[in-house]
């Protein structure tokens, strides 16, 4: 395997994971009665990049998502 198809690779199993997470807290967030509208759910980006063959997934959300999660969380 050459070192653009190991990183092709790479990109896809962190896409793929950081996706199956943010699925994983829309039903969290489903499940604790927070989804009205669906905007603070549809909000949750996922972005992967391969920079000097380190591969970086970040998952971003509006910032009043942490706040919801964290009071649902209380809440249970």
């Amino acid at each position: 395997m050459d070192v653009q198809r190991i990183e092709l690779e790479a990109d896809r199993i962190v896409a793929e994971e950081l996706d199956r997470a943010r699925q994983k807290i829309i039903e969290h967030h489903v499940a604790a009665g927070q989804r009205t509208t669906g905007t603070t759910a549809d909000s949750i980006t996922i972005a992967v990049t391969t920079n000097g063959g380190v591969t970086t997934g970040t998952m971003d959300a509006r910032p009043y998502f942490a706040l919801a999660l964290e009071t649902a969380v209380k809440a249970l």
